[in-house]
């Protein structure tokens, strides 16, 4: 049997980051504890996300600690693992956490939604016959060619189909992941490190397919961060998350540019600044970034080839925004 260094739940230890990025452990006091999942934090730097702690055998408290990617090997690391135990629904005479009512509301979010949506298009159709009165005298002119086809693609069916589509959570921000014990103590290990008593749920919004992305660059008091490739992963992993890579920044970005939906949509679009991804271009320090109708970066790089929006440059050679996403599956147990 291999030897596993022992440490105790809530005690510092020091390690130096394994070439597996994989390390267990022997927890001495584990059967003390109650506690429903288990969380670390890294304590002598702010540089990198906390592993995560896995529990591999309860009866000898063995657990192991998956380290980030982004981590150098070898790097020294004062770490303390600590049990967290979820949030319960409380219930005090005979007052519910979340009543029936509460509960039913949630189960009609999507009808509400859809709802609202076809509301809003009634309350356009008045609009609507009154723009078509104009549309008659203008039909056969280019100008109301063009908005005629306009209104073939908005038009109430489409709006009711995207409604029946939609997920509400993108709407309500609503999702298990913000209430996990791990996400929360996390969200502490946030304020503390920035000094803020602003909550990560209120940066980031759920997007769908359990994705989350911040609802808008990266900002501080002095406005819009701006950063080398580097330096803006580093700054995503002190907020929970990480760079967008390719396919990410294309599904949640690129395509609402095209979209109705783009009038519901969470996320802060942006679109005359590019920004950061974490896809590597090649061998050497080059990484995509997404370009958009950021003008003046483009005349910066004028002449480089572009792909799909994206254009490749060497990491330390640009500070540009930058985004944060997460999976949900990094809070959920």
């Amino acid at each position: 049997m291999a030897y596993k260094k022992q440490i105790k739940l809530g005690v510092k230890f020091s390690v130096k980051l394994p070439n597996s990025r994989e390390q267990e452990f022997e927890v001495s006091d584990f059967n003390e504890h109650t506690f429903d999942v288990l969380g670390t934090e890294i304590t002598n730097t702010t540089s990198y996300a906390p592993p995560e702690a896995f529990v591999v055998d309860k009866t000898r408290g063995i657990i192991k600690l998956v380290f980030n990617d982004n981590i150098p090997q070898a790097t020294p690391l004062e770490i303390i693992v600590f049990g967290i135990v979820a949030e319960k629904k409380v219930t005090t005479q005979k007052k519910v956490l979340f009543s029936d009512e509460k509960v039913q509301a949630i189960k009609d979010t999507p009808k509400s939604m859809a709802a609202w949506l076809w509301a809003l298009v009634k309350t356009s159709v008045a609009a609507f016959i009154i723009a078509s009165l104009l549309l008659f005298f203008i039909k056969d002119t280019k100008p109301g060619a063009i908005i005629n086809k306009l209104w073939v693609y908005i038009n109430a069916a489409k709006i009711v189909e995207i409604a029946e589509n939609f997920d509400a959570r993108i709407i309500t921000n609503s999702h298990p992941v913000y209430k996990t014990g791990t996400f929360l103590e996390f969200n502490k290990i946030y304020q503390k490190t920035f000094n803020t008593e602003e909550n990560l749920k209120g940066l980031y919004a759920f997007v769908g397919n359990d994705f989350f992305v911040t609802k808008d660059l990266i900002k501080d008091d002095s406005g819009f961060v701006l950063q080398d490739r580097e330096g803006a992963a580093s700054y995503c992993a002190m907020m929970g998350g990480r760079l967008l890579n390719i396919m990410e920044l294309k599904v949640y970005l690129a395509k609402q540019y095209a979209n109705i939906e783009n009038f519901l949509w969470p996320v802060a679009l942006r679109p005359g600044m590019a920004e950061w991804s974490e896809t590597k271009q090649s061998f050497y320090d080059n990484y995509w970034i997404y370009l958009k109708k950021d003008k003046k970066t483009l005349n910066i790089i004028e002449g480089m080839p572009t792909k799909d929006g994206f254009i490749s440059v060497d990491e330390d050679d640009f500070d540009l925004s930058f985004r944060c996403g997460f999976e949900a599956r990094t809070y959920l147990p």
